[in-house]
């Protein structure tokens, strides 16, 4: 296992989708079997992803491209740290990335404004959409104490629509499958370790 390359995995959805959930299952996963795992997320908890969380729970305002502007910042900053994780042989598992930014940020921009602005940073192995109703997102964002601007069911729609648009039209420039996350947490990290072993050639 050691002589594996250190992969690049996201994972993408609308909110609700359990991205969370499963990015740190895939996590326990990587480590059960022996390989080095390191979860993160976007926006990163440093100061600039501060910032894009107070705009995104509207006690910021903000304009639509500043916020992107500040994505783009704030990337740029954790693909270095991403890759020198990877570069110590870790296993990169990333909550959010380019596609969220597309498919949000496509509400109010341009995407071809918005996939040149992401152009220069490092494209996954692979990339997860945990597809699911907006409805069904919905319920599940409802038990938690704050909702952010974006967690409303038209937007969520709309959005879920994007991330399909980029699986279809992008999906080999970002390796994207597309798995079904309306079912139980059991049943898509399954899925995901199947996918794994497919598409990347892990043995599971």
């Amino acid at each position: 296992m050691s002589s594996e390359k250190p992969l690049f995995i996201v994972l993408e959805g609308i909110d609700g989708s359990g991205k969370t959930t499963q990015a740190f299952r895939l996590e326990r996963w990587f480590k059960r079997s022996g390989r080095k795992a390191y979860t993160t997320r976007e926006p990163t908890d440093g100061i600039i992803g501060g910032i894009i969380r107070a705009a995104l729970s509207t006690k910021l305002r903000i304009s639509p491209m500043t916020l992107q502007i500040l994505f783009a910042a704030d990337r740029s900053e954790h693909v270095r740290e991403m890759e020198e994780r990877r570069a110590s042989g870790y296993n990169v598992i990333c909550d959010r990335y380019i596609l969220s930014s597309v498919a949000y940020g496509m509400i109010d921009l341009d995407r071809d404004w918005l996939l040149r602005m992401n152009s220069p940073f490092p494209r996954p192995d692979l990339t997860i959409i945990l597809d699911l109703p907006a409805e069904t997102a919905l319920r599940r964002v409802g038990k938690r104490f704050s909702k952010t601007l974006f967690e409303r069911r038209s937007l969520l729609e709309r959005v879920r629509e994007n991330f399909l648009s980029l699986h279809n039209d992008l999906g080999n420039e970002y390796n994207t499958v597309v798995i079904d996350a309306s079912r139980s947490p059991e049943e898509i990290h399954r899925d995901i370790l199947e996918v794994l072993g497919d598409r990347l050639g892990l043995e599971i």
